[in-house]
């Protein structure tokens, strides 16, 4: 926002107190301008915008503490009553664990059914299971809860009015059928289930809540046992059916061995295949065992040629007499043995008869002749045996070949035969997997119908419940933190709604934060409680009271009601107070550049603008400076009604020319100020050309010969144009606002319509300011120094 000013620049001393760095600088010819920042003073005051903290937070709560304190007060007071009034329920708890290794009772063999180790996602199923209906159901069944009031709805209370309006149910249940019963019971016994896995564990936390604490212990309880046996039927009827498909296999698998067997069979008939156990095909054995008869016979045949070899090469010999002992056999044969005995009989007696007769003697001779006779007698023998030799050798050849030829023959018919083993073997291979697989079966028949007879549950009752002693709902105290933290956060939440829609000035920063306008000071609300004037009518006292548009608030017995006198009768007080440091403001600027004709606005009627121009013209005079005081709302001259009633011509008739100066202008009782009244005949509707015109230019030059400060108070902005158009005729305007009242918007849109006279509002003036909510709403304002430290500053002197 931009400041032109008529007048020449001045120098200002830059030590002179209260200016403070930046506020204000001389640019150009006569023009102040501010510096405004982007997001923060509209002028540069040497210090950072200040940011949220604490003490905004602070000054937040303790400004609505009222709403906050009503909304906690509501909040809790609903639950507690809900806490107090509810029906109380409790909540019965059963532990159930689920064994992850499995009891085993035919240890030889695996169990047919369910018999895997269980993991988390299997665990988690479990808890599904036992929420599910199929459990619910056989628990109503169980306990009979199709019949029981508190879940049907056969008893009194507000339960059979929720379940009427969910449910559709009558107020005689005994109208419904048993399916409704049940699947009415099922729907309110599931929502009172909580079936939970604790931590990572195999542990099942069964619970169950109801007004009734023995009933919960026995819903509870009953959960868990129709859970065990559901798990128990589930496992039988599983080895049932596995039992029931078995015996179905068992017999498609006995057909089908018995048939593979019945093929091999007529196989082997057919194509002549003997087994013979443990020792292969007959065939095989066969060729075996002719084998082995050839090797014998060549073995015999191989012995008889090389006895008959010897004795037919000892017979060759030149002396076969001699070597008959070289024969084996010979050895064996009585008649050899006998003449061989004998010639060595006869050559012991040659020899002594040739030493005792001479070899020519005739006994040495005989017995000579007669070992000759036996030497050829055991040559004869020799080759008799030699015949019996080859004989033997022609039988042992003749039997090797016949062997021979047998052996190769059954070689012949066992390689014909090969094909048909090949075959045979996958006959019975066939037919041995049909039989292995026929025995496999018929081993997991017996042990599902062992299971079937001695079914095992995976689930048992770790921790019964019992019949809980004290309620699990309503929690009181839960129920009254909740509601407390309700009742903060409704609370907050209807102060954020309340704060943001608050579009009202009431903090000096915010309106030089939003407008970029300097808040010259604040004026604080006026109590009143008598109703008497001593110089004045009721006529006047209902001027006054339109004038100031306060509420009756706590006030001194004393006071006076004669507002516009207040500077002067009650100097001490805050009001005054507020207007001298206004005064001061303006005297600050006015070092800079001279302000001689200074015009009170505000955006809306009844701010209180007229109420501070008569008072600041007051403290103008009662400096010592000869002030004028002019009553320019040609629209609603309040100042006129109040200062000068009896007045029969004003401003108007100056401006026409009709009186002069002196005869148009009033005195004040008790004062130096000077007031031109507006006196209306009757309405005028060209008052803004009336305050632009040319004799109006006249009038204001006269007038600033004589006095030193001139105070014109103007209609409200709005869409009132006699400011705008009497703009170029005042040096500078100050805005009156109503604290608490006065928008933002309605501000902003009148500076807005006040065009290039907006460079001369030299500040915001709030008026009617009630420094208590002050101070709860921001610690940094005036109202903690007003309120805390400087409410009797300066009195004890006067009352010592």
């Amino acid at each position: 926002m931009r400041f032109k000013w008529p007048y020449e620049p001045c120098t200002i001393p830059s030590n002179y107190p209260g200016i403070r760095l930046g506020e204000a600088q001389i640019c150009g010819a006569g023009m102040l301008q501010r510096t405004e920042q982007a997001r923060g003073l509209p002028y540069d005051n040497g210090v950072a915008p200040r940011h949220f903290d604490l003490v905004d937070l602070y000054a937040f709560l303790k400004s609505n503490r009222r709403v906050l304190a009503g909304w906690v007060i509501v909040a809790l007071t609903v639950s507690l009553v809900y806490a107090f009034t509810a029906t109380p329920l409790y909540t019965a708890t059963v532990d159930l664990t689920i064994d992850s290794k499995k009891i085993q009772l035919f240890k030889n063999n695996e169990q047919v059914v369910g018999d895997n180790a269980m993991d988390s996602s299997q665990v988690e199923s479990e808890v599904e299971v036992l929420g599910s209906e199929s459990i619910a159901l056989v628990v109503i069944d169980d306990l009979k809860l199709a019949n029981d009031p508190e879940f049907i709805g056969t008893g009194s209370g507000p339960l059979v009015g929720l379940l009427s309006a969910v449910f559709g149910m009558d107020e005689d249940a005994r109208s419904l059928s048993d399916l409704q019963r049940k699947r009415i019971a099922m729907r309110i016994i599931r929502s009172n289930l909580n079936v939970r896995r604790i931590g990572l564990t195999y542990v099942l936390e069964i619970s169950y809540r109801s007004p009734d604490p023995a009933k919960a212990a026995q819903i509870a309880n009953a959960f868990a046992d129709a859970y065990i046996n559901d798990q128990l039927n589930t496992k039988y009827q599983a080895a049932k059916r596995a039992s029931i498909w078995l015996q179905e296999r068992i017999a498609e698998l006995r057909s089908q061995s018995t048939t593979a067997a019945r093929a091999v069979q007529d196989y082997k008939e057919k194509n002549n295949i003997v087994d013979t156990g443990n020792h292969g095909l007959l065939s095989d054995l066969q060729v075996q065992e002719t084998n082995t008869q050839m090797l014998t016979a060549q073995a015999a045949t191989a012995e008889a040629k090389a006895r008959l070899d010897r004795v037919e090469e000892v017979l060759k010999s030149p002396a076969p007499g001699e070597a008959i002992g070289t024969v084996s056999d010979t050895l064996k044969d009585e008649v050899i043995t006998r003449l061989r005995q004998r010639y060595l009989d006869d050559s012991e007696r040659v020899a002594k008869f040739s030493a005792m007769m001479g070899p020519n003697h005739l006994a040495v001779v005989n017995l000579k002749n007669e070992m000759a006779l036996l030497q050829a007698s055991m040559v004869d023998e020799l080759q008799r045996i030699a015949q019996t030799y080859k004989s033997d050798y022609e039988i042992a050849k003749a039997r090797e070949d016949s062997t021979r030829a047998s052996l190769g023959k059954q070689i012949q018919e066992a390689g014909a035969s090969g094909q048909a083993q090949v075959d045979l073997k996958e006959l019975e291979s066939a037919s041995q997997t049909y039989h292995t697989i026929f025995e496999n079966f018929l081993q997991k028949y017996t042990e599902a119908v062992q299971q079937q007879s001695f079914p095992i549950s995976d689930a048992r009752v770790i921790t019964p419940a019992s019949r809980p002693i004290s309620k699990s709902y309503p929690k009181t105290t839960l129920i009254a933190l909740l509601g407390l933290m309700v009742g903060i956060g409704a609370g907050l939440v209807n102060a954020l709604v309340l704060r943001n829609f608050d579009r009202a000035m009431r903090r000096p920063r915010d309106v030089e934060e939003r407008l970029g306008l300097e808040c010259l000071g604040m004026v604080p609300l006026i109590a009143i409680r008598q109703r008497k004037t001593a110089s004045h009518g009721p006529k006047l006292l209902q001027a006054v009271e339109r004038l100031i548009a306060v509420p009756v608030k706590e006030s001194p017995p004393d006071a006076d009601l004669d507002l516009t006198r207040k500077v002067l009768d009650d100097p001490f007080s805050h009001f005054s107070e507020g207007l001298r440091s206004i005064k001061t403001g303006l005297d600050i600027l006015a070092l800079t550049h001279p302000i001689k004709t200074l015009g009170v606005i505000s955006a809306m009627p009844g701010e209180g603008k007229s109420t501070i121009a008569v008072n600041l013209a007051n403290l103008f005079a009662a400096a010592g400076r000869t002030t004028l005081l002019i009553d320019g709302d040609m629209r609603n001259p309040q100042l006129s009604r109040l200062l000068s009633p009896e007045a029969k011509s004003g401003l108007v008739e100056l401006i026409a020319g009709k009186v002069a100066f002196t005869k148009a202008m009033r005195a004040i009782p008790q004062s130096t100020l000077r007031f031109i009244p507006t006196v209306l005949q009757q309405r005028i509707a060209n008052t803004a050309d009336l305050l632009a015109s040319a004799q109006m230019r006249t009038v204001l030059g006269e007038v600033k010969n004589v006095f030193d400060q001139v105070v014109i108070d103007l209609p409200p902005l709005g869409p009132i144009s006699d400011a705008r158009a009497m703009s170029p005729l005042v040096d500078a305007f100050i805005v009156v606002a109503n604290w608490g009242h006065t928008r933002f918007e309605v501000l902003e849109d009148a500076i807005a319509n006040f065009g290039i006279a907006a460079d001369k509002v030299v500040g915001v003036i709030l008026n009617k300011v009630d420094y208590n909510e002050l101070r709860n709403m921001d610690a940094y304002s005036h109202g903690y120094y007003y309120n805390k430290n400087y409410a009797k500053y300066g009195y004890a002197y006067s009352q010592e």
